[in-house]
């Protein structure tokens, strides 16, 4: 639940690193500085990544000090080139780089 004070002061720590287990970037991102929509329960968090080459590992984190022993579920993770948009529809809706629309 998003709504919960505490989770939107959640970091979401990111490490990337190469073919080989280097880590070459390691950024600590607060959750609350990256909401781009929010839908319910759930909200939309973006945020830009420099990949290297293919092959290479991302890593992702939440971290709250306040909230040790809590259960959190990062889903519906799109990477994609800046310049491109993804777009995926159903009969009952339209989505766009993982925003959702409703079709009437």
């Amino acid at each position: 639940d998003i709504y919960t004070d505490l989770l939107l002061r959640s970091d979401l720590i990111v490490e990337l690193s190469d073919s080989g287990n280097n880590v070459y970037d390691y950024r600590s991102h607060g959750l609350f500085r990256h909401i781009k929509t929010v839908d319910e329960e759930w909200a939309l968090i973006e945020l830009g990544l420099n990949i290297h080459q293919p092959g290479n590992k991302i890593k992702f984190r939440l971290s709250n000090r306040i909230l040790r022993n809590n259960f959190y579920i990062i889903d519906h993770v799109m990477i994609r080139p800046e310049n491109i948009n993804v777009y995926e529809h159903t009969d009952d809706y339209l989505m766009k780089n993982n925003r959702f629309y409703l079709k009437q």
